[in-house]
């Protein structure tokens, strides 16, 4: 029993020490998250398609997109529990480590076009959260990116996926 719970101990100190070192210092406060050390996309965009998943609770939301000179193409889907899901695609310009896209979803059988941010921070996708949104009830984000609030439960990366 000793043994198990010094392997505990020992796993637990070993997570914590490596969240520490992965570079990524930043601050957060109430739901969103303030990051001080970004990664270029550039390093990401080789690589072909990057797919990312978000757990939150019993949420999850999925995100493909590549990219292509300034532009991103992709795919986006929510699947909530208990409340309307959505997918679709998402298709846009990058700035720097900045997605600015629209994203084109169904939900219900309905169609209808958002605009969507996510920032890129190595093998994290953290997204824009809107603070204005228009008569429709769309949200709309300024021009100044650096005050757009991020998310703090980020995508990480997972399997590639595809809409059906």
């Amino acid at each position: 029993m000793k043994t198990f719970i010094l392997v505990l101990a020992a796993g637990a100190i070993c997570a914590m020490s490596c969240q520490q070192q992965s570079g990524e210092a930043g601050t957060q406060t109430g739901d969103s998250l303030t990051l001080t050390d970004t990664v270029p996309l550039s390093s990401l965009a080789a690589g072909g398609p990057q797919c990312f998943i978000q757990v939150v609770g019993k949420d999850t939301a999925r995100l493909s997109f590549e990219v292509s000179g300034d532009s991103v193409n992709g795919k986006l889907a929510y699947q909530r529990y208990e409340k309307d899901s959505n997918k679709g695609t998402i298709r846009g310009v990058v700035q720097g480590n900045i997605l600015q896209v629209q994203y084109t979803f169904m939900s219900e059988g309905v169609e209808s076009v958002n605009q969507a941010m996510f920032k890129v921070d190595g093998d994290k996708v953290y997204e824009g959260r809107a603070k204005d949104f228009d008569k429709e009830g769309r949200p709309v984000f300024g021009n100044d990116l650096g005050k757009v609030e991020w998310d703090s439960a980020g995508f990480v990366r997972g399997e590639c996926w595809y809409l059906n």
